[in-house]
């Protein structure tokens, strides 16, 4: 559950900061403390998260 809970906290988190810089790491932090062990489970499961380019 916790891997769902990080893929949809990183997306609701894009409705209002739409990159991922300091700000969007740090609310990451805030409401999912675990967050970069979680994106580590995910990556070695062959799960990556592509940016946007509509970021850039």
């Amino acid at each position: 559950m916790r891997l769902q809970d990080y893929v949809i906290v990183h997306e609701l988190l894009h409705d209002h900061v739409p990159n991922h810089g300091k700000l969007w790491k740090s609310l990451m932090q805030v409401h999912l403390g675990e967050h970069e062990q979680l994106e580590a489970e995910l990556r070695r499961g062959g799960w990556h998260i592509r940016r946007s380019t509509a970021y850039s």
